[in-house]
């Protein structure tokens, strides 16, 4: 028995059969590490911010926060488990040693629990208000945009490091949230439809004779550009295209080429 921990379930993560238990995992792979040297252990550092997340992680697995380690000067909060069964179980999970560039998608036993881990992994690596997930392994994204059948292209970020963005997209980030009902209060913000949007985006437009604003997320603008022309997109957001051009080469959006929305009409008719 672990005298600091006498509650401790060493065992928690070794089947993954609740949804509690795939959120947790998720949210390991995001900011948990492990170290080996010189003892087996589990590291986790959270923003203060979050301590509810710590204290429901506490609370799932048996772990006395009295031992929680607190930074004040980086606003940081640690805990540290040393435990050879947790350990192991979450490297059976794919948690591994430097884990950030090489973790892959666990094989989880039902979509529930993929949806589970999903938002796990959002709430340490997701940022509030949209529906990105950041990473520092593009193998993971690619197999997190096949299991979901995501529509949006990975991303490299800019600046120093190594790291990816993937957009999970409206109706899977709502049904993350409908699946598992316990995660983070600060990032359940449900995202809105995209007629919900459109009314949102037409109010904040202004009508004025300088530049007009824009307000659309990077996801719905690179799904709009396949479906409408420019003029269509700047006509339904009463903004020039000019500024949907910038917005597209802002967000390094591909947008279709010259000719593309002639042919388009051609085959259109032609099949009328």
């Amino acid at each position: 028995m672990n005298i600091r921990h006498p509650n401790l379930n060493e065992y928690y993560f070794n089947i993954i059969d609740t949804k509690e238990k795939a959120y947790w995992l998720g949210f390991l792979y995001a900011d948990g590490y492990l170290s080996t040297n010189p003892i087996e252990r589990i590291n986790i550092a959270i923003n203060d911010k979050d301590y509810e997340l710590i204290e429901s992680f506490a609370r799932a697995i048996g772990y006395n926060l009295q031992y929680k380690i607190i930074n004040e000067r980086e606003n940081l909060i640690h805990i540290i488990i040393s435990n050879r069964n947790l350990v192991k179980a979450l490297k059976h999970h794919g948690i591994i040693v430097r884990k950030s560039n090489v973790i892959e998608l666990p094989k989880l036993s039902s979509y529930e629990f993929y949806l589970s881990f999903l938002l796990g992994f959002y709430d340490g690596d997701g940022t509030s208000k949209t529906s990105k997930i950041t990473t520092g392994s593009f193998k993971f994204l690619e197999q997190i945009k096949k299991k979901f059948n995501i529509p949006y292209n990975i991303y490299k970020k800019k600046g120093v490091g190594v790291a990816y963005d993937l957009y999970l997209g409206l109706n899977l980030f709502n049904d993350m949230l409908r699946n598992y009902a316990s995660s983070l209060k600060r990032k359940r913000h449900k995202l809105t439809t995209q007629r919900e949007k459109n009314e949102l985006i037409k109010i904040n437009c202004w009508k004025g004779h300088h530049a007009k604003k824009l307000i659309i997320s990077r996801e719905e603008l690179e799904e709009l550009v396949w479906k409408l022309p420019s003029y269509k997109i700047a006509k339904k957001y009463n903004v020039s295209d000019r500024l949907i051009t910038k917005r597209c080469r802002e967000l390094n959006i591909k947008k279709p080429g010259r000719g593309y929305w002639a042919a388009f009409n051609s085959k259109l008719n032609k099949s009328k």
